[in-house]
C-alpha cells in the first residue's frame, strides 16, 4: 500500500490523476495501519499543494472514525494549506 502511495503523488506532482488520488487518500486515512495513515497523509499535502483534495479532507473529519491522531494531523494540514491559498 504504501508504494502504491507513493506512486499516487508522483502522479500528483505531475498534474495526474487527482481522483484516483484522492480516492486512494482517503482510504488510506481510514486504515487502521499508521504506515498507511501517514502516506495518505502525505498524498494529502502533495493534493493540497495542487489545490486538490479540499472538500474530501473535510468530509473525513466531519465524518469522524479515523484515528484522533490521524485527524488531529490532517487538520493542522488542512489548515496550513487553506492559508496558501
Amino acid at each position: 500500500r504504501s508504494s502504491a502511495l507513493d506512486l499516487f503523488k508522483a502522479l500528483v506532482k505531475k498534474d495526474q490523476g487527482f481522483k484516483q488520488a484522492i480516492a486512494v487518500a482517503v482510504e488510506g486515512m481510514q486504515s487502521s495501519d499508521y504506515f498507511v495513515q501517514f502516506g495518505a497523509l502525505d498524498l494529502f499535502k502533495a493534493l493540497f499543494e495542487k489545490r486538490q483534495g479540499f472538500e474530501q479532507a473535510q468530509s473525513i473529519l466531519n465524518a469522524g472514525g479515523i484515528d484522533p491522531t490521524t485527524a488531529a494531523d490532517l487538520r493542522k494540514v488542512l489548515k496550513a494549506a487553506n492559508k496558501k491559498t
